[in-house]
């Protein structure tokens, strides 16, 4: 009886040994790795003078509000960033607007300064 399990576990480790090979081989032969192409900057039409100008970034929003130390902030694409003293606002056919149309939701574009602080901020669809 023992004989026979002995058996039976060596057949059952050859065959599992060989389809475990075969797999592997096969697996090897068929994985082609492709290139990624690049995706073109946003354009926007001209701003102040400037011909098509690419935003800084852009994505959803997805927080608008303060912090503890009552700083204007904004989290768009789970990037938190802050707004500059002066903010210009603008919406879809690029003219200033209020403030009160960019909330949870709505994609924008942005330019930063220096600081990485948020001057301008573009509704890119409503």
């Amino acid at each position: 009886m023992i004989r026979k399990i002995q058996k039976y576990l060596i057949c059952l480790f050859i065959v599992f040994s060989l389809l475990f090979l075969s797999l592997a081989a096969i697996a090897d032969d068929s994985v082609e790795i492709l290139p990624i192409k690049s995706v073109p900057d946003l354009k926007i039409p001209g701003d102040h003078g400037k011909e098509n100008p690419a935003f800084n970034g852009q994505g959803t929003i997805q927080r608008v509000g303060e912090d503890e130390v009552k700083r204007k902030l904004i989290v768009i694409d789970d990037r938190l960033m802050y707004f500059a003293d002066a903010v210009i606002y603008y919406d879809i056919e690029r003219t200033p607007t209020s403030y009160i149309k960019f909330y949870k939701g709505k994609t924008v574009g942005y330019f930063f300064n220096k600081k990485r602080e948020i001057t301008k901020l573009y509704l890119i669809y409503d």
